[in-house]
């Protein structure tokens, strides 16, 4: 029989962070805070089952509002081997939909372990949003989005 059960991983940078703040760990600024919000928008009916930050505020800070939109927990992971993250969500994710907020390094490395097609994310760029969907075992699909304000 075979396996119908699609899994979607949408995979985000986290938003702006604040440039002023003087610490390893920088909260987000307001337009990061916006921009966390317009993600929650714009992902409020996807339902999303998980999601996934690294240990840094801004990324945590960036999916705050949907995890309390949609009572969603937030769960820190390793995004420095993302062949580890993708095949975690390939296979303990298998026909639910995720959210990964990573880093400007991390999100291509990301999308690429999970089979989708992504180039470097440019300097400054925050609104990119890359879905990679995969039905069974067939190969993966990917869709760029963007959200927030440009």
């Amino acid at each position: 029989m075979r396996d119908t059960l699609i899994t979607t991983a949408i995979v985000v940078r986290h938003a702006e962070r604040n440039t002023d703040w003087q610490g390893a760990d920088p909260p987000l600024s307001p337009a990061g805070r916006e921009r966390a919000e317009a993600l929650a928008q714009a992902l409020r009916d996807a339902h999303v089952d998980r999601i996934y930050v690294t240990h840094f505020l801004r990324n945590h800070a960036t999916a705050e509002p949907l995890a309390r939109l949609t009572g969603d927990s937030i769960e820190v992971v390793d995004q420095g081997n993302a062949a580890a993250l993708a095949a975690r969500i390939w296979s303990r994710d298998r026909g639910r939909t995720v959210l990964i907020v990573g880093h400007s390094d991390t999100v291509p490395a990301i999308v690429r372990a999970l089979g989708g097609s992504m180039p470097d994310l440019e300097n400054g760029e925050f609104g990119a949003m890359i879905v990679v969907t995969r039905r069974g075992d067939e190969p993966p699909h990917t869709l760029r989005l963007r959200y927030g304000a440009p």
